[in-house]
């Protein structure tokens, strides 16, 4: 569990054994789940050929930006799974698309909200499942970008009432 800021003060070989000072890490080996607590804004980013199919993220509160660089749909993820809680916004950023490993089986669970922001993202699996009307009512799967339309190509299980925003596109 990651909590306050991100820095290189909390990137200690006790919690990651591969690190460098600048506060990054790479998971390596079988999955991990880093769960993301408080009201903070906590930035994971991937470059276009590092795939960190391994991290499961919880997000439990505060926002997760998902901010793969580069392109291509296939090979490199920031992540490989997704849980949004209540209180948690999860929201993709970046120059890359398919920040999330499209064979995940992600899940928004009420209060939780998953912000497209203008990005496209797949899932080939049996899909994201979304419950709720997302984080203060604003939605449980968003797009805040003005200019930029998103494309969700997946199956979206409806899990409960549910309230989805376009702000922009």
């Amino acid at each position: 569990i990651i909590a306050g800021d991100w820095s290189s003060d909390v990137c200690s070989s006790d919690l990651f054994p591969s690190h460098d000072s600048s506060g990054s890490f790479r998971m390596t080996g079988g999955a991990t789940t880093l769960t993301k607590v408080g009201s903070n804004t906590l930035t994971l980013s991937s470059g276009a050929s590092s795939d960190n199919l391994n991290l499961l993220l919880q997000a439990d509160g505060g926002t997760t930006v998902l901010d793969k660089t580069g392109t291509g749909a296939n090979g490199a993820h920031v992540v490989g799974g997704m849980t949004v809680n209540s209180g948690a916004t999860v929201k993709l950023g970046g120059t890359g698309n398919y920040q999330i490993y499209e064979g995940a089986t992600p899940t928004v669970n009420s209060g939780g909200t998953f912000d497209m922001n203008g990005k496209s993202q797949a899932f080939t699996s049996s899909g994201i499942t979304v419950s709720g009307t997302g984080v203060s009512n604003g939605g449980a799967l968003v797009n805040s970008s003005t200019a930029t339309t998103s494309t969700l190509a997946s199956s979206v299980i409806l899990n409960a009432d549910n309230a989805f925003i376009v702000t922009g596109k």
